[in-house]
Formats: structure tokens, sequence, C-alpha cells
């Protein structure tokens, strides 16, 4: 669902709901745009994921990235890790 549509700046979503899930927030758009100069937001993502799950170490990740892409992979990656909210 589109929570934010219409939302203003500092604007807040208070959501009805049983559990307590988490949302968080990161802009990969703009990361991705500012690091690569291209909308490609997979790598910004993988970085907030990372952060948010922990499912696996942030270093091998950063490893496995350096492996197939270059430095730019590697600095969306950590912007998305760093700036997730």
């Amino acid at each position: 669902k589109d929570y934010d549509k219409g939302l203003k700046n500092n604007g807040v979503v208070i959501i009805n709901s049983p559990n307590e899930s988490k949302y968080h927030f990161v802009n990969a758009d703009l990361i991705s745009k500012e690091v690569t100069g291209k909308l490609i937001p997979n790598i910004v993502m993988l970085g907030a994921l990372i952060k948010i799950t922990k499912i696996l170490k942030k270093e091998s990740v950063e490893r496995a990235i350096k492996n197939f892409f270059d430095e730019k992979a590697v600095e969306s990656f950590n912007r998305g890790y760093e700036e997730v909210k």
C-alpha cells in the first residue's frame, strides 16, 4: 500500500495494526543517482537489508560486491547501510 501518498515533508503515518511491524526507510533512488548517475537502487536496498536484518556480515557482502562490481557499487551499498532509518 502507498502509506505516504500525499504526505507532506516531516509528516507522520500512524498505522492501526495488531502487530508491531517495523518500517524502515532509505531514499535508494536518490542515493543511486548521486553515486552512479543512474537510477539503479538495488545495491542501496541491499545495504539497508543487511543492516536491518543482519542476515549476513556487512564485510562479507562488501567483498562479494567488490568481486563483481565497481567501487561505485560498494559506495552505494555502504550508503544504503548507513542511511537506512
